[in-house]
């Protein structure tokens, strides 16, 4: 295989700097101590804007796309973090309701705008230089090779 024609490998050295870019983000948020990283931050973000809903650790694997192990450390981390509480489900007793802890909850107020910010920016810089015709289509490629890897 050629080097140009790897395109997995082009997309995790995307995907590690856009987390390195985030993270480095997160830990200049001034009084965040612990400084969540980008996929906590990502699911906290979820949890914070679906309050209303009931959320599972199963929701959070599909929304995000991530494994169960992976969710499973995220998970732990976060509650570890007291940034998360599990409650058992009022529906069947064998899973449990992840569900934003008042401390995050506090901080998401404060840090959400600028975590979605630094997003907003790092997506800027990923497309720059690009035509909005280069980013539609960039968006339509982008989501039909994940549709078709899922498969």
């Amino acid at each position: 295989m050629s080097e140009q024609n790897r395109y997995g490998q082009l997309i995790k050295f995307i995907n590690i700097e856009i987390q390195k870019k985030i993270n480095s983000q997160l830990v200049s948020l001034p009084d965040n101590p612990p400084h969540p990283t980008g996929p906590q931050m990502e699911i906290m973000s979820f949890l914070y804007e679906n309050e209303d809903k009931h959320i599972y650790q199963r929701d959070l694997e599909n929304v995000l796309n991530l494994s169960k192990p992976t969710i499973n450390g995220l998970v732990k981390r976060l509650r570890n973090a007291n940034m998360i509480n599990l409650l058992p489900s009022t529906n069947d007793k064998r899973y449990k309701e992840i569900v934003i802890s008042n401390m995050a909850k506090h901080q998401m107020k404060k840090d959400k705008a600028k975590f979605d910010q630094y997003i907003v920016t790092i997506e800027n810089q990923l497309t720059s230089g690009m035509t909005e015709k280069e980013k539609n289509t960039f968006h339509f490629l982008l989501t039909k090779a994940l549709h078709n890897i899922k498969k």
